[in-house]
């Protein structure tokens, strides 16, 4: 049966055709090896890599942290002395980035509260004030860029401006009726965020010697925090 089959096979095909498919055949197997080959050098290279990644983290020294719970003390010392001299309900740092997932890679894309000091009737707000569109604050941008104090002793007017109207509903439902906001600086100047002094009671006005002592106090935080990396 099988040499009946062959037979009908071979008066069906030309010798011609026959080593054509022969040819064929043989090529397909030689690339497929190829790729099957590179596929494999490939694999025993990213094994190599990972092995020697995982050697490099065995052998590396711990991460000494020390210095950055030392600035966060220091930090939070500095915010500390702020809300108690201004009389204030919260102090907070906020620093732009680039957000997780910034396509343009701009470094001012989001803003998020890094640190924070409250007086015992305040309520946190850090976990709810992180990746926010900077734009929210449009305007007070722009003054903090500017190295100008921002003052905003009464939010409520914030109603009135239609381009800050999402920053008033979002102070508003952090129980902020008044606030003001101090660049944040790196050794050469560069603004990379603000400081926030927020009050949750009756309107607070600050006067032009405290708003100069606290822009100091803001410019020390903005020292401590630029000898480490700033949030990408």
């Amino acid at each position: 049966m099988e040499w009946k089959l062959i037979e009908m096979v071979s008066d069906w095909l030309s010798g011609d055709e026959v080593w054509q498919i022969v040819s064929v055949a043989v090529i397909l197997v030689s690339v497929l090896s190829i790729v099957v080959s590179a596929a494999i050098t490939r694999l025993f290279g990213a094994i190599s890599e990972v092995r020697a990644n995982l050697a490099e983290m065995r052998n590396a020294p711990p991460k000494d942290y020390k210095p950055q719970v030392f600035r966060d003390v220091d930090i939070s010392i500095l915010l500390k002395d702020i809300k108690h001299n201004l009389q204030a309900d919260r102090t907070a740092v906020y620093q732009y980035h680039n957000g997780e997932r910034s396509i343009a890679n701009n470094p001012f894309l989001k803003v998020s509260c890094t640190h924070e000091n409250l007086r015992q009737t305040a309520a946190s707000v850090q976990q709810r004030m992180l990746e926010l569109p900077s734009s929210i604050f449009n305007e007070w941008n722009q003054k903090i860029f500017n190295g100008e104090i921002v003052q905003c002793p009464v939010i409520s007017d914030l109603q009135k401006q239609s381009d800050m109207r999402t920053a008033y509903k979002i102070l508003h439902s952090n129980g902020v009726t008044g606030i003001y906001l101090f660049p944040l600086t790196d050794a050469l100047g560069r603004t990379f965020g603000f400081g926030a002094v927020e009050y949750c009671c009756d309107k607070v006005e600050i006067d032009a010697r405290w708003r100069g002592w606290a822009h100091d106090q803001f410019r020390a935080v903005g020292a401590l925090l630029s000898k480490s990396v700033i949030m990408s």
